[in-house]
């Protein structure tokens, strides 16, 4: 089966989550022999990532605008990647090259999926701007999947929401690879980073006011003396929130 694989990104640094997603998705599907091709924006990926995935097709797209990752279109590029696959996943939500792939796939009658990751909710900055998105072409690209992906079972209510019928809907949690964490255990990880042998609540993820990690603190800081077996890890890269001079507990 040929797959077309589209996200904005796929360095985790840049794109966090989705992009780890997609980047493991990619390498899943070239173990078990698919033929796979990414359609990116080209923002100075790693040498690594590239020779993971050199089994892999990839197009990418210059970016013309990095705060809201608006490429410079080529629809010749984009139709060509379109026509020669069999179904195509699309990573995340708010995105205009996604919408230019949704139009293309209409056209030559190509199924895709969809996985928002999170994303669907009108929630963070720009807000004006997702609705409008939604009012304009982001409902169409939910409504006319041939399956859409839930990362977890609350965005069940999130694709709800589109109404999405639940038989449109698969659970895919997002998962780790065992073999890139080899021999690094718990005891390592308290010792490393000088944690006590208290329970750990664990954040992962952007340090960024988006993710509400103000709001975690600071409700463990109203329930710790109620809990004294738990103590509070936050890790992630560091996306403004430490300007914020918040107490890491």
């Amino acid at each position: 089966m040929k797959i077309l694989i589209v996200n904005i990104f796929l360095d985790a640094k840049s794109g966090g989550g989705t992009a780890e997603r997609t980047f493991q998705l990619i390498r899943a599907l070239l173990k078990l022999g698919q033929d796979c091709k990414v359609l990116a924006l080209d923002l100075k990926y790693k040498n690594e990532i590239y020779n993971q995935i050199q089994k892999a097709e990839v197009t990418v797209l210059p970016c013309i605008n990095k705060r809201y990752y608006f490429p410079r279109l080529s629809v010749r590029r984009i139709a060509s990647a379109v026509k020669n696959v069999d179904v195509i996943h699309l990573m995340n939500h708010w995105s205009i090259l996604n919408a230019v792939v949704y139009f293309i796939a209409r056209l030559y009658k190509k199924p895709y999926v969809i996985c928002p990751a999170g994303s669907l909710c009108h929630y963070g900055r720009s807000q004006i701007l997702k609705k409008l998105y939604d009012l304009i072409i982001g409902r169409r690209i939910i409504k006319n999947a041939s399956y859409c992906v839930a990362i977890s079972q609350n965005e069940y209510h999130d694709f709800y929401k589109y109404k999405v019928d639940d038989s449109k809907i698969a659970h895919i949690p997002n998962g780790i690879n065992e073999i890139e964490y080899p021999g690094y255990g718990g005891r390592e990880f308290r010792i490393k980073y000088g944690l006590s042998e208290k329970n750990i609540i664990l954040f992962i993820g952007r340090l960024n006011i988006i993710k509400g990690i103000d709001l975690l603190i600071k409700g463990f800081g109203n329930i710790c003396d109620q809990i004294p077996e738990y103590q509070l890890v936050v890790a992630g890269q560091d996306e403004g929130m430490r300007e914020l001079h918040l107490l890491i507990f």
